[in-house]
């Protein structure tokens, strides 16, 4: 029996057309692994670009018309930026995003990336797009087989590192799992919550009859596993129960509030909000959390009573209330 081959074996690389390159490799890691190293700049900047270069920027917004940029530093200073944005995303199976060279603006690529998963090993493939045959040639004769070596090296470690501390979301059901009991809005609020939040996806749905209405589902939305189904209207919900969305920055927070207030949600106080479907949220920035984890009671009761005070949460007000208390 001949002897399988290792990762490093599977890389490969290829011109297709006038203006394309293949590349595909295997790594020993479930696709959503492989997925979640892609989704985040604190993944990202632990494998993305060659070991000999440092990344002195990584800024990753994971999301449809998101934004993502990458300077790489070589030792003798030299700095080499790369941007793009994000135009689709289906977890764990396909990212498409644009990559631009900043040092030669205009010139914008689209990278295709698929994920296939056989026996907890994930065949990733990426398709680059160039808008000229001498874009697609110049790039592949810059040394871009061996720096996609490289780097794919370096997220097949990075994934092993995921593996051994258990970051995977588990594609199983949770012993306990929050039960969400819809009036008939189940399929519309996914279509929102996947259209909005990072990491959500469906994992299974029932419908009535072959093409009716989606009646329950198992679904994730921003790493959390729930469950739902279309109750009628006996059954309301309160907001003796809300999801708490933790939030990076003001941006983030703004984000979020922005896509519910247009989608028909109804803000109510201290960064809560109902969505049109009467699920309560709740939309907090980190440094919130930050504020009032303070040791000093007078900065914390500060920033407790301005909270109160708004609807939206404002992080720049919350940290006024914290230095002038």
């Amino acid at each position: 029996m001949p002897a399988r081959k290792s990762n490093l074996d599977t890389f490969q690389m290829r011109l297709v057309g006038d203006l394309e390159i293949e590349m595909t490799r295997e790594f020993d890691a479930p696709r959503q692994l492989v997925f979640l190293a892609h989704s985040s700049a604190e993944h990202m900047k632990r494998w993305w670009g060659p070991r000999a270069m440092e990344i002195t920027v990584c800024e990753v917004d994971f999301r449809v018309g998101g934004k993502w940029r990458v300077v790489h530093r070589t030792p003798d200073g030299a700095e080499y930026g790369f941007r793009g944005e994000y135009r689709e995303i289906r977890p764990h199976e396909t990212i498409t995003w644009t990559f631009e060279f900043e040092g030669m603006p205009g010139e914008i690529g689209v990278e295709v990336m698929t994920l296939t998963e056989s026996k907890g090993r994930t065949t990733l493939r990426v398709v680059s797009r160039f808008s000229s045959k001498d874009a697609r040639d110049g790039l592949a004769n810059s040394g871009m087989e061996s720096g996609a070596r490289e780097m794919w090296d370096r997220l097949e470690e990075h994934a092993q590192t995921l593996k051994q501390t258990g970051a995977a979301m588990s594609t199983t059901r949770s012993k306990v799992t929050p039960f969400l009991m819809f009036n008939d809005g189940l399929e519309q609020a996914l279509a929102f919550y996947k259209a909005t939040f990072p990491d959500t996806e469906v994992h299974s749905a029932a419908r009535n009859g072959k093409d009716g209405p989606m009646s329950q589902a198992e679904f994730t939305v921003g790493g959390q596993r729930l469950m739902g189904f279309n109750g009628g209207p006996h059954f309301k919900f309160s907001e003796a129960f809300s999801l708490f969305v933790d939030c990076e920055n003001q941006a983030e927070v703004d984000r979020y509030w922005d896509a519910l207030v247009k989608a028909g949600a109804t803000p109510t106080q201290c960064g809560w909000i109902n969505d049109p479907w009467g699920v309560s949220w709740q939309i907090v920035p980190k440094r919130f959390m930050e504020l009032i984890s303070d040791k000093d009671p007078k900065k914390v009761q500060a920033v407790v009573a301005a909270m109160l005070r708004m609807v939206k949460l404002d992080v720049a007000a919350l940290e006024a209330a914290y230095n002038n208390a």
